[in-house]
């Protein structure tokens, strides 16, 4: 029986550390989302000369731009938010660690 909850808690660490890096890839990509969006729309006005249309043409560049914040931001600050769910908030069991890790990015993922 010791052996079974050995390899189901290795099992829940493994996920949980999967989740983690689910819920800094989220963090980042919505933050990113959130910039390149009125960025976005700021340069449809200037490109139409002052006028504002409902759809605005997402440029290549501004696509390259979110890419390289998300990249930056998860080489830079990815791993504190992995190490804050994981140790500063509270010390887990890995069961509970797992939950907390796919909850908040399951909940992101579904919201955006």
């Amino acid at each position: 029986m010791s052996e079974i909850l050995v390899q189901s808690s290795i099992l829940l660490l493994i996920l949980a550390c999967i989740f983690g890096f689910f819920t800094a890839y989220e963090a980042c990509a919505n933050d990113v989302a959130n910039a390149i969006g009125p960025l976005a729309a700021v340069n449809g006005v200037v490109q139409k000369s002052g006028v504002f249309t409902v759809q605005s043409e997402l440029l290549l560049w501004i696509l390259l731009l979110g890419g390289g914040g998300i990249v930056v931001r998860l080489s830079t600050l990815g791993y504190r938010v992995i190490a804050t769910f994981g140790r500063n908030i509270t010390e887990l069991a890995p069961s509970r660690g797992c939950t907390a890790e796919l909850v908040p990015a399951t909940t992101v993922v579904i919201a955006s």
